[in-house]
């Protein structure tokens, strides 16, 4: 809840005109990270849920790809995050403490739901981290910070 309010947060304080700063070339803009910590938190999630293989994963990941690259604007932006951790909420309010020992396959690494998850949560505070970053450059200060 707390990176999902900061996250949000802080696409509020981003000037529009900066939402296509990047700090080098080849490397997400602020639009691109808001929209990667949505599409990977659906990637993530359906990972965690129903470990998907060969064909069904290819299309996950190219799906979260496209999000990525959207042109949408703010409204849009905060809607696709507020939907992917609604759904995430929800997966984890349903699940039962068994179901997240039971194995997982994560991009080739054995693990369990739980560690899938607990992947998904520090995917989200790393581009957290990067977006913090990258307001600091541009002189806006996160809203939670002042």
């Amino acid at each position: 809840n707390e990176m999902e309010s900061q996250v949000a947060s802080l696409l509020k304080a981003i000037p529009d005109d900066k939402l296509d700063w990047r700090p080098g070339p080849g490397v997400r803009s602020f639009r691109e990270v808001f929209l990667h910590i949505a599409g990977g938190n659906q990637l993530i999630l359906s990972i965690a849920t129903t470990q998907p293989k060969g064909d069904a994963m290819k299309k996950l990941i190219d799906d979260e790809g496209a999000v990525e690259h959207q042109r949408a604007g703010k409204e849009e932006i905060l809607k696709l995050l507020t939907e992917s951790f609604a759904a995430v909420r929800k997966s984890l309010d349903n699940i039962r403490p068994a179901g997240l020992g039971r194995e997982a396959d994560f991009f080739g690494t054995p693990t369990t739901r739980r560690g899938v998850y607990t992947f998904l949560d520090t995917h989200i505070a790393e581009h957290l981290g990067q977006l913090i970053a990258y307001s600091r450059v541009n002189g806006i200060v996160p809203p939670w910070s002042k």
